[in-house]
Order: structure tokens, then sequence, then C-alpha cells
């Protein structure tokens, strides 16, 4: 079990196995509901718990999970830049071998121009707030 999460951690950074891990502890949520019939003070160790996990949660400060954001809108501009170059030089060449090599070169130099603008991005914005 631990080297699953370890090995999660690794993957996907410490903050995703961290919620991930959290996530089962809805059972034990399940269990002081029940136990807090018997047991009031049940109910207060519950509310105790699950204000730690989220301050611990917020104490996690991992570089990938700032940067997020800029990962996806990224990923959606590559999608639409190279599914209409690759559309558009489907209708215009009409040999796939030609295709796949347009669009790999395509590819290779939308990452490397959204690359750089994103670099110059986070670069201006470090610089903005020494200002």
């Amino acid at each position: 079990m631990l080297f699953k999460y370890l090995l999660i951690s690794r993957l996907f950074g410490l903050t995703f196995a961290v919620k991930l891990i959290e996530k089962g502890e809805e059972e034990a949520e399940e269990v002081y509901e029940k136990i807090s019939i018997v047991f009031p003070k049940a109910r207060e160790i519950m509310r105790d718990e699950m204000g730690h996990e989220k301050i611990l949660i917020g104490m996690i400060d991992e570089e990938m999970v700032k940067y997020v954001g800029s990962l996806v809108l990224g990923l959606n501009d590559a999608l639409v830049e190279l599914t209409g170059a690759l559309a558009g030089l489907t209708f215009t060449l009409q040999n796939s071998k030609l295709v796949g090599v347009a669009g790999l070169v395509t590819g290779i130099a939308a990452s490397l121009s959204m690359s750089a603008s994103e670099y110059l991005s986070q670069k201006s914005e470090k610089t903005e707030k020494t200002l």
C-alpha cells in the first residue's frame, strides 16, 4: 500500500497522492458518525481531524500545482492548433505520409513556440512581483 502511494506521488505529485488518500477517509467519517451516537466526543474528534487534514494539505507547496492551469491551457491550445493544421494538410496534400511528416513538424514547432511563450510569461510575472 505504501509503495503504491509512493509511486503515485512520484508520478502525479504529492498533492494528488494526499488527496487520493483522503478519499479513503470517507469510510472513517461514516464510522465516526455511527460512533458519535454512543460517544458524542467522536463528532468533535472527526471535526478536528478534518481541520488538520485541510491544514496539512494547505502546507504542501508543489511547483507543479502552481502551473497546472497553464499546462491545461497550453495543451488545449496545442490540440486546437494541431487539429486545424492536420485537417488543412489532409485536404491539401492527400498523401498520408506527407501529412504525417508535416503534422510532426507542425507539432514540434508549436510545442517549442508555446513553451517559449510560457517561459517568457512566467519570467515576466516573477520580475513584476519583485518590483
